[in-house]
């Protein structure tokens, strides 16, 4: 795992950032990970955080809906899950769902 410790290994570690928005953390995980993936299910400030954080050749950035079921992220492929404020948005059955692995 993945701890954004001074003995962090970079090419071990994938990031999974939710309600990514217009990236005000996302360069600064792509400092630390391997590969960050940004997720919004707002077109526009996605587009802006790739405009802002684009340069950070381990990033992607994806415009998508956290809860829908269409959404595919393989079991065991993401190292660290990161989040701020999305949470608080969604109802509870939003989130249990995405939150056990199938």
């Amino acid at each position: 795992m993945c701890f954004f410790a001074p003995t962090f290994q970079r090419k071990l570690c994938s990031g999974l950032e939710l309600g990514a928005g217009i990236g005000r953390f996302t360069g600064e995980l792509a400092k630390e990970a391997g590969q960050v993936l940004a997720l919004d299910f707002i077109e526009s400030v996605i587009k802006k955080n790739e405009c802002t954080n684009g340069h950070f050749k381990n990033d992607k950035f994806m415009c998508v809906d956290v809860t829908s079921p269409e959404l595919k992220i393989t079991p065991g492929s993401v190292d660290l899950i990161f989040s701020n404020w999305l949470l608080m948005y969604l109802f509870d059955h939003e989130v249990r769902p995405s939150s056990q692995a199938k």
